[in-house]
């Protein structure tokens, strides 16, 4: 039985030098970077524009990005979460390279939320038609 013991010992030992000794894989970062990205509620007054009607909310995701890629991103896609909850939010259009775009969302839910939000790029699609995600 010391034997068997003993074996499986050495080559559990084996397994985990093996897999502390593999290369990590290098997540290739996103050619979109995230400036910003916050969540805010407004109130509305509906009597301005009919009478008696009832204050109401606003709601805006705002995203400032900026492509890093030398290539024209045509759709990037957020992965935003704020208060407890996560939505995807796809941007499209002409994204040069360099340049600090920044445009409002209407969030999924209604949630009166004012503050920061986090912000990840979950793909990017480029003019020529090639795509980057997340390893």
């Amino acid at each position: 039985m010391r034997a068997i013991t003993t074996t499986i010992a050495g080559v559990a030992g084996l397994l985990t030098l093996a897999a502390a000794g593999a290369p990590a894989m290098a997540a290739t970062p996103a050619p979109v970077s995230v400036v910003s990205c916050s969540s805010y509620s407004l109130p509305r007054d509906g009597a301005m524009l009919i009478p008696q009607t009832a204050p109401a909310q606003f709601n805006t995701l705002r995203i400032t990005f900026v492509n890093q890629a030398p290539l024209t991103a045509t759709d990037v896609r957020f992965v935003v979460q704020y208060s407890g909850h996560a939505q995807v939010i796809e941007d499209t259009g002409k994204f040069s390279s360099g340049v600090s775009i920044s445009n409002d969302f209407t969030p999924a839910d209604y949630i009166p939320y004012n503050g920061p939000a986090t912000c990840s790029v979950q793909s990017v699609t480029f003019s020529d038609g090639s795509t980057w995600q997340p390893a």
